[in-house]
């Protein structure tokens, strides 16, 4: 942070074998998950009463697990036709916000704001294990990849009634 900017990073690696004792269909076998973030956010006054804020972000997100045991995958696999399979996907998101404040008084707030956000995500399969052959078994609702664009804005008016109870109206 410098002054009224802002400037966040982030990454995370999770490289891990299966958890726990008990198979389970989400994963038995190993895990990877990796991601990065960033956002950047700039606070600007604008009077004694009034100020904005400006906020952009981007997130990347890749997750990729094996299930190496459950019942029909390892029925076929006890019949030589089946295998470990691999699951997985990846996704970015980015956006950018505006927001406008205004204080009627220390108690009430008026705040608009307008925000675009896109999505896109890679299809969600399963595979047999280190093959792009699909598995029989693949049942996520995603197996295409899919985009989104979300615009909207917002209008809100923020009250304290107690110390501790406020209320918030908005559209």
């Amino acid at each position: 942070s410098y002054k009224n900017l802002s400037v966040n990073l982030g990454y995370f690696n999770q490289d891990k074998d299966k958890f726990g004792l008990i198979p389970t269909i989400v994963s038995t076998g190993e895990r990877k998950r990796k991601g990065y973030s960033a956002d950047v956010s700039l606070n600007v006054p604008a009077g004694e009463k009034m100020r904005f804020n400006f906020f952009a972000y981007y997130d990347w997100f890749d997750k990729h697990e094996t299930l190496g045991w459950n019942p029909p995958r390892q029925a076929l696999k006890d019949l030589d036709i089946g295998n470990k399979e691999t699951t997985g996907f990846s996704a970015y998101k980015t956006g950018i916000e505006a927001q406008g404040f205004y204080d009627f008084s220390d108690e009430t707030q008026l705040i608009v704001g307008i925000l675009y956000e896109y999505q896109d995500t890679t299809p969600y399969e399963s595979k047999i294990y280190n093959t792009d052959i699909l598995s029989p078994f693949n049942s996520s609702p995603f197996l295409e990849g899919h985009t989104n664009y979300d615009m909207s804005s917002y209008m809100q008016i923020d009250t304290k009634l107690w110390k501790k109870l406020g209320i918030v109206g908005g559209i």
